[in-house]
């Protein structure tokens, strides 16, 4: 598609489509890409750095099924938060009841890869993170059933704070030494997985002197269990100093009711997600390279601030398959219909 200068959004396209090509240069007036839950596999060619520096993501919302999903902070729903366990935001709340927050920049909810993330400007973190700990790193050891966490872990809440004072490790960013997006490792020393995670480097902390990140990790048993050691670091791109980290788990509610089931059936039902098919991110030594432009490139490449944590293997791991990209995973394609429309959500039944 070129030269679609009205072209505002691209809804199921047909399902046996192979390639979709999107031009750079008009790629910024397209804000939602749609997909039939029963496509197959397909190649995605998006000049990603481009889209980025086109949308202001601080200002309105837009979405690639399966890829990425943005959307202002206030406009989603109050149901999925609770099941992210998110709860007790001041800022959130004053946004609210804000009637004109023009003035303010607007926090943005990104959700990739199972990972819902958002930045807000904050001295403190939330109180309800009770394990913490000073830098950019924290280890834990997931505990076992107990009275007051008696049911299955279905994700962590991870947390930290970031200042703009620049740190001595600033020096080696012109030497390519850093990555231009913040990142967050995790690793399950206990079952040796590691899933690291270059978020998306939104313009909202531009002029900030302290803000804190926030996010929601979804796993499953397979991946987080009692008993299990985990480690979690973040290196900030352009010598930001971590001040400080916290983590709290979040566990099945036993009590919920069944129309509450799916409240984050559309967000599992995206096929690249961890507990998904991650093979086209996943390292020959058995990390996972959690990027977003991978999506839309032929392999995998590590740069010197990966090798902190994946030090074999080669720097550039071609892919193997030209058409893979799903966005829905066809285990999980019954929840797309019934995924309910509300504040900030769309429908997912076909027109």
């Amino acid at each position: 598609m070129e030269n679609c200068k009205k072209l505002k959004s691209v809804e199921y396209p047909p399902r046996t489509l192979r390639e979709l090509s999107i031009n750079p240069f008009d790629v910024h007036y397209v804000k939602k890409v749609v997909f039939d839950p029963e496509m197959c596999p397909l190649k995605l060619s998006v000049n990603w750095l481009n889209y980025l520096s086109s949308v202001d993501c601080t200002r309105g919302s837009y979405e690639i099924e399966g890829v990425v999903k943005i959307q202002p902070m206030a406009s989603v729903e109050e149901k999925v938060l609770h099941r992210l366990g998110w709860t007790n935001l001041d800022f959130l709340n004053e946004r609210r009841v804000r009637t004109n927050s023009s003035e303010s920049k607007i926090e943005m909810m990104i959700y990739e890869f199972a990972i819902f993330s958002t930045l807000y400007e904050a001295e403190e973190m939330p109180s309800w993170f009770r394990h913490r700990s000073v830098g950019p790193s924290i280890s834990f050891t997931i505990p076992s059933s107990s009275s007051s966490s008696p049911n299955n872990l279905t994700g962590l809440n991870f947390c930290s704070i970031q200042t703009s004072e620049p740190s001595a490790e600033c020096f080696y960013l012109s030497y390519g030494q850093f990555p231009i997006t913040p990142m967050m490792t995790i690793s399950n020393i206990t079952k040796n997985r590691r899933w690291i995670y270059e978020r998306y480097r939104d313009k909202f902390s531009e002029g900030l002197k302290c803000w804190v990140m926030l996010s929601h990790w979804m796993f499953g048993m397979n991946e987080m269990e009692a008993g299990d050691h985990i480690t979690i670091t973040v290196t900030e791109p352009y010598g930001e100093v971590i001040k400080e980290c916290g983590v709290s788990l979040v566990y099945e509610d036993g009590e919920k009711k069944d129309e509450e089931e799916d409240v984050l059936g559309y967000y599992k039902s995206w096929n690249h997600i961890i507990g998904g098919d991650l093979s086209p991110f996943q390292t020959t030594t058995g990390e996972y390279l959690l990027n977003n432009t991978r999506f839309f490139e032929t392999g995998i490449e590590l740069y010197p601030y990966h090798r902190k944590f994946i030090t074999d293997g080669p720097n550039f791991q071609e892919q193997n398959e030209k058409y893979w990209f799903r966005a829905f995973s066809q285990r999980n394609s019954s929840t797309i219909g019934s995924a309910r429309e509300g504040k900030g959500e769309s429908s997912r039944s076909r027109p």
